[in-house]
């Protein structure tokens, strides 16, 4: 009997503790389910338990709550929703909200068609309200959604949280996330000429692009959320929820610029790059402010879409991108990025490391306290020499002593046998002149056919040799020069680098075309950033001479350099544009570059379709 009677009191304390913590309901959250056309059609399924918390103040031993009571505190929760999930369009305005239905509390189990609220068996239950959100100004198409939401409660143990389950009915898109709350949360729906990735609205991202000539940091986090700005006056009140809530949340150009120059500072400040262990100085940070739903340039962010010519710039939903440069001095072998603080309200960091070779992601959570927040490493791998060696001379197929591009050309009249047979005709000529007394008619005659045939004979045996350059022949040459050149310079191993120079370089000449070469591909990595080559083209070319001389040739030429460029989550080919005077020497039978002047800054341009090969 003791028996029985302890088993009893343990299964009643368990149940006591289960129907605790169903009337606690420690967790919370919002299921809103979401249609998107030419308005907002949302529907709300909110436990029982959520509603007395916030329109009731019930004492704890409650079991109870009357069904009129109830009744009206359903009506009033209807406003309640509409203050706690606020929704803005790309433009930053509020949608205005209406109430399409409130939850009925009729079950028919007593006989007024109503029953109390067990606070116990009924806390758990869901309870829909279908709310209306449209816009004032829909001239535009609505491109993007931003969500925030105050679904949550101080007496829960766990802040509450927002499942979002969207469909976009122009796309036929299904979009689902979970969202904390005080969070804005942006959509960014399906648009062709959108290139942006859409969880960039989000998160925290980075993109680490490494080259031999300089390294790339791009990041990008939702304005509101980051650190440098969450103190600003326009994002409290864009964050804050409350019956005076601003019903646009919305940037002019002057607080926009103040909050661009916080946001460059605190990367400067907290943003550390090294390589092979020594700290490296940012040379140039470029920060663009990207509403929800613009459309984002194939190389750089454009003007309109940063919203240098907007009047006002919304706050919720728009993306700061910051693309921070560094010009390494040497080789890059190893590589450290580092936030020192945490850049915002982010738990994880999402990196990319894109190289000519691999691009690879992870995922890293940012801590608190100690000296970094988070930092992300990446290193050269190690070349097999008889595997690069064997490489390299499998894909240099072609050699410079191919190619001939001068060659000799017979001139007939030629200046040399015009001479010669002149004066061979007019020395006969004169000898028969001076003895035409002596000599008879038949003679002199024969004689002066002699003089001309021999003058001719002359002529036809005696041609010029000319030395000419070929063009076509010359603009071969100096492709494939040039592309050896530009494909050591962009070799990680400078070591290397130099010994590929020196096979298409006269002597000594090696190291300071290295150095010049990639100082003007640094100088042209803050507009765009070559990550691997793809070709080198001769655009116009003019080969001469120099100074008659057969084993040199002086080249006025425009080249393009077209590669892969790295620009905010995509890859597209760019070409940088280079004039300049280059020497040819031919040395030991093999033609080598001698000299090459830069005579214009060099510049990027797009690939054009035809340019491409599409």
């Amino acid at each position: 009997m003791p028996c029985h009677f302890r088993d009893c009191a343990i299964f009643g304390l368990m149940l006591l503790l289960m129907t605790a913590s169903v009337h606690a309901h420690p967790v919370s959250y919002t299921d809103a389910w979401v249609k998107v056309s030419d308005v907002v059609e949302v529907r709300l399924n909110v436990f029982l338990d959520d509603v007395l918390r916030h329109q009731l103040d019930l004492p704890e031993d409650q079991t109870t709550v009357d069904a009129d009571i109830f009744r009206a505190a359903l009506k009033q929760h209807a406003a309640t929703l509409q203050t706690q999930l606020r929704i803005f369009d790309q433009n930053g305005h509020r949608l205005r909200s209406t109430v399409r239905s409130v939850p009925e509390w009729d079950d028919g189990s007593s006989d007024d068609g109503a029953r109390d609220v067990n606070l116990s068996a009924d806390s758990s239950l869901k309870l829909s309200w279908q709310i209306e959100y449209a816009r004032e100004d829909d001239d535009q198409p609505l491109a993007a959604l931003c969500f925030v939401h105050n679904f949550t409660h101080r007496d829960l143990t766990e802040p509450g949280e927002l499942r979002l389950h969207l469909q976009h009915q122009p796309s036929r898109r299904r979009f689902d996330s979970v969202i904390p709350p005080n969070r804005p949360h942006t959509v960014v729906f399906p648009n062709t000429s959108q290139q942006l990735n859409y969880s960039a609205f989000n998160s925290a991202s980075s993109r680490l692009v490494i080259t031999p000539v300089a390294i790339v940091h791009e990041f990008t986090a939702p304005l509101s959320l980051l650190g440098a700005v969450s103190e600003s006056e326009a994002v409290v009140n864009a964050l804050a929820h409350s019956d005076e809530a601003a019903d646009d949340s919305t940037l002019d150009k002057s607080t926009a610029t103040e909050l661009q120059q916080q946001v460059a500072a605190w990367m400067r400040a907290n943003v550390r790059l090294t390589v092979d262990g020594q700290t490296q100085d940012c040379s140039d940070v470029q920060l663009q402010l990207v509403p929800p739903g613009s459309t984002m340039e194939d190389d750089l962010v454009a003007a309109e879409s940063s919203g240098s010519e907007r009047d006002v710039l919304p706050v919720l939903g728009t993306l700061a991108a910051i693309r921070m440069l560094y010009r390494p001095s040497v080789s890059v072998q190893d590589v450290e990025l580092s936030f020192q603080k945490r850049p915002g309200a982010f738990d994880e960091w999402n990196v990319e490391i894109i190289t000519d070779a691999a691009q690879t992601a992870q995922n890293l959570p940012f801590v608190e306290g100690g000296e970094q927040s988070a930092a992300v490493s990446w290193s050269a791998e190690p070349v097999d020499a008889q595997k690069s060696v064997a490489a390299e001379s499998a894909v240099e197929l072609e050699r410079p002593d191919q190619w001939k591009p001068v060659s000799s050309e017979q001139h007939r009249p030629g200046i040399r046998g015009a001479v010669v047979g002149f004066l061979t005709t007019t020395a006969i000529f004169g000898m028969v002149f001076c003895n035409r007394r002596v000599l008879s008619r038949r003679l002199a005659m024969l004689l002066f056919v002699v003089g001309l045939v021999t003058g001719g004979v002359c002529l036809a045996t005696m041609p010029d040799r000319v030395d000419v350059v070929d063009q076509a022949e010359t603009r071969a040459l100096a492709d494939h020069l040039l592309e050896q050149v530009y494909t050591a310079v962009l070799k990680q191993d400078e070591h290397k680098a130099l010994d590929r120079l020196s096979e298409v370089l006269d002597a000594g000449l090696a190291e300071q075309v290295f150095l010049d070469t990639r100082e003007t591909l640094s100088a042209t990595s803050s507009e765009a950033l070559l990550v691997s080559l793809e070709s080198v083209e001769i655009d116009q070319l003019e080969a001469v001479e120099f100074d008659q001389r057969p084993d040199l040739i002086n080249v006025q030429a425009t080249w393009r350099v077209r590669g892969t460029v790295y620009h905010w989550g995509h890859n597209h080919v760019r070409q940088l544009v280079l004039c300049g005077n280059i020497a040819l020497k031919r040395v030991e039978g093999n033609w080598k570059i001698s000299s090459i002047v830069q005579t214009q800054p060099a510049r990027f341009e797009a690939v054009t379709t035809e340019a491409a090969g599409v």
